[in-house]
C-alpha cells in the first residue's frame, strides 16, 4: 500500500502553525514532503492528507467520485458556529435540496439589482474620506461587505430592530475573527465553560442574543410576506422543493448565517489585498485605471452599468490574480473517503480526510511561472482549469455565493479607483496574519487619500 509522507512535527506545533502562520506552514511541509503530505493537526485530532496537485484535485472534484467522496460530515467544526442545517454541513439529497433552493437568491437578475445596491453602499462608505486622510481598507472594506450582504441578502433597513440585528451579526464575526476563538470554535476539546469571562461562555451568550433576533425577523417576514422583495431572505422564505416543501426557520437561520460567514470577512480580506496589489504595481494600477475610464456613462445616474463594469476584462483578470496569490482561505472543504481510493498513485483507506490546499494549487511553478509575481496577463493569455484555479472550491461544494463574491469584488473595487486617487502607507511587503478561518493582509492595508478622482470623459448614453 503506497502513502503519503507523514509530517514529522509534533501535533501541537502542527496546531500552532496552521492556526497562527497557515501559508507558511504548507510551503514548509510542501517543501520537504512533496504536493501530498499527512497532518496532524493537534494531539488527538484526526489526520488529514492535503492534495495539490491539479490532476489529485481534480479527482476529488470529478462527478465520478460524488459518492466516494463526502464534505459535510467533514465540517461537522463548524456545526457550533453555522447550526445543524447549514449546507456546509449536509451531505447527499438534503445537501442538494439546500443548494437548489439557496442558488437562485444569489445568481441570474439578482445580480442586476444587487449590483447598484453594492456600488450605492460603496459610495455612501467612502464619501468622508478626505485628501490627505489613511485609512485601513481592511476595515472600510468589511463595512461594505457587511452592509452589502445586510442589504442583498437579509433586506435589512434602517429600522431599529434592523440596526440592533446588523450589530449583533457584525459583533458575532468580529468574535469570530479573533484567534482566541477560532480554537475555540473549532476545536471541540477547548468549549468548556469556565464561568462568565470565558471565550466559550461569551461565545454560546453573543449566539443566543443573536438567534433570538433572527428568528424574531424571520417570524416577522412569514408573516407579513412582501413577494416583491428581493432579498435573499425573502426568497428562501418563498423557496419550495419538487415535492412542495419549503426551508423551516431554523433551516433559514442556518443558510442565512452561512452565507453571512462565509462572505463578511472573507470578501474585506480579499478585496484588501486586490487594492495592496494594485498600489504596489504602479503599471496594473494604470492600465486598470485607464479600462475603467473607457466605461460609457448612464445620463441619469451619470454612473457606468454595474453589468458593463463586472465584463471588464482586465478588472477580471487583476481580480484573479490577486485571488489566485492571496485566497481567502488556505485550503478548501476537506472531503472524507467513503471507499477505498487511489489518487495520484497513493492508497487512501475509508475515512481518509483529504484536503485541497488551493494555497500551494495556485502557487504551482508548472502552472504559474514566477508564481509569487503579480501578473494579472497570467489569466489574458490562459484559461485554467478547475482544478488549476480553485479559490471557490469545486466540484459539488462549489461556494454557493461566489457569483456574488466575484460581482462584489469588482464593482467594489471599480467604484473607489474610479472616484478617489489612492497611495499606500507603506511601501513594505505586507505580512498575511490568521483572521479566523480567513487570511488577511496584516495591519490591515493602510491607504492615504490623495484626493477625488476624475475619470477621463466617456460617452455618455441616453436613457430611452
Amino acid at each position: 500500500m503506497n502513502t503519503p509522507p507523514v509530517v514529522n512535527v509534533h501535533p501541537l506545533v502542527q496546531l500552532l502553525k496552521w492556526t497562527f502562520a497557515p501559508l507558511d506552514y504548507l510551503d514548509e511541509c510542501c517543501t520537504l514532503y512533496g504536493d501530498c503530505f499527512v497532518s496532524q493537526i493537534g494531539s488527538g485530532s484526526p489526520k488529514v492528507t492535503f492534495l495539490s496537485h491539479p490532476d489529485a484535485i481534480a479527482e476529488l472534484y470529478a462527478p465520478h467520485n460524488a459518492s466516494n467522496l463526502v464534505a459535510g460530515r467533514g465540517q461537522l467544526i463548524l456545526k457550533l458556529v453555522l447550526g445543524r442545517h447549514s449546507s456546509m454541513l449536509l451531505d447527499g439529497k438534503e445537501h442538494r435540496r439546500h443548494r437548489q433552493l439557496v442558488m437562485p437568491s444569489l445568481h441570474g437578475e439578482r445580480m442586476r439589482v444587487y449590483g447598484d445596491t453594492i456600488c450605492q453602499i460603496t459610495q455612501q462608505v467612502t464619501q468622508e474620506w478626505q485628501a490627505g486622510q489613511t485609512v485601513k481598507m481592511h476595515s472600510v472594506l468589511s463595512q461594505i461587505a457587511l452592509q452589502a450582504i445586510l442589504k442583498s441578502l437579509f433586506g435589512l433597513s434602517g429600522a431599529k430592530r434592523d440596526r440592533l440585528l446588523a450589530q449583533k451579526l457584525r459583533q458575532y464575526l468580529d468574535i469570530l475573527n479573533q484567534s482566541v476563538f477560532f480554537l475555540v470554535a473549532f476545536f471541540p476539546p477547548l468549549q468548556k465553560d469556565l464561568g462568565a469571562w470565558s471565550p466559550y461562555r461569551r461565545f454560546l451568550k453573543m449566539t443566543q442574543e443573536l438567534d433570538e433576533l433572527i428568528y424574531e425577523e424571520i417570524r416577522d417576514r412569514r408573516a407579513n410576506l412582501d413577494p416583491n422583495a428581493i432579498d435573499a431572505l425573502t426568497m428562501l422564505l418563498q423557496a419550495q422543493d419538487e415535492t412542495g416543501v419549503g426551508l423551516s426557520d431554523e433551516e433559514i437561520r442556518d443558510e442565512m448565517l452561512t452565507l453571512l460567514f462565509a462572505g463578511y470577512d472573507s470578501s474585506a480580506s480579499v478585496f484588501s489585498w486586490a487594492f495592496y496589489y494594485i498600489h504596489a504595481h504602479p503599471a496594473v494600477k494604470t492600465r486598470l485605471l485607464a479600462e475603467l475610464d473607457s466605461l460609457s456613462i448612464d445620463s441619469l445616474s451619470k454612473s457606468p452599468d454595474p453589468n458593463e463594469i463586472v465584463r471588464l476584462p482586465y478588472l477580471t483578470a487583476v481580480c484573479s490574480e490577486s485571488m489566485r496569490l492571496r485566497s481567502a482561505v488556505p485550503s478548501s472543504t476537506p472531503r472524507i473517503a467513503n471507499v477505498a481510493l487511489k489518487i495520484q498513485n497513493y492508497d487512501f483507506p475509508p475515512e481518509s480526510i483529504l484536503i485541497p490546499a488551493l494555497h500551494l494549487t495556485h502557487h504551482r511553478p508548472d502552472l504559474y511561472p514566477n508564481p509569487r509575481q503579480f501578473n494579472p496577463d497570467r489569466f489574458l493569455e490562459r484559461r485554467y482549469s478547475p482544478a488549476e484555479y480553485n479559490p471557490y472550491g469545486g466540484g459539488s461544494r462549489y461556494c454557493v455565493g461566489a457569483a456574488f463574491a466575484s460581482f462584489q469584488m469588482k464593482l467594489v473595487i471599480a467604484t473607489i479607483l474610479r472616484n478617489y486617487q489612492l497611495e499606500l502607507a507603506d511601501k513594505r511587503p505586507i505580512q498575511t496574519m490568521r483572521r479566523g478561518v480567513n487570511v488577511s493582509p496584516k495591519g490591515g492595508v493602510n491607504m492615504i487619500i490623495r484626493g477625488t478622482r476624475i475619470p477621463t470623459p466617456p460617452a455618455v448614453v441616453a436613457v430611452a
